[in-house]
């Protein structure tokens, strides 16, 4: 149950998990195994953490690792490519950003922008804000 008591560390998860259904889905059936403080503490692995789901699932779907290689194996070249370049940036990607780091690797600048709004419609990729 959500309350004052515990809505600190349901932020932590759902932050942790950067909001994805399937990654909640995932540490909620944790819940029977593990307190909520020590699922929200276990989030800095979460590949690890989320390891086993529901059996009745598809294969796809029973953990993080794998909804997150199925959803990769959907990706065409330049997507990939672009999700490779932008994965080292820590504070976030812009598409000014992802255009400079893509430069050189074939994919048409012009395309960036909808190839990132593809990664995050795959919830992939969380875009930060355009600065300014």
């Amino acid at each position: 149950m959500v309350d004052e008591a515990t809505l600190p560390e349901v932020r932590r998860v759902v932050r942790g998990l950067d909001g994805l259904p399937l990654a909640l889905e995932l540490a909620a059936a944790r819940l029977r195994t593990l307190s909520l403080p020590e699922l929200a503490d276990g989030l800095s692995d979460r590949f690890r953490l989320l390891t086993t789901g529901s059996r009745t699932a598809l294969p796809r779907h029973r953990t993080l690792r794998a909804v997150i290689a199925w959803s990769w194996d959907l990706l065409g070249a330049y997507e990939r490519t672009v999700a490779e370049r932008v994965s080292v940036l820590p504070g976030g990607v812009t598409a000014a950003s992802a255009a400079a780091l893509c430069a050189g690797t074939g994919v048409p600048p012009a395309d960036v922008p909808e190839l990132l709004a593809g990664l995050v419609d795959r919830s992939l990729l969380h875009l930060a804000p355009e600065p300014g």
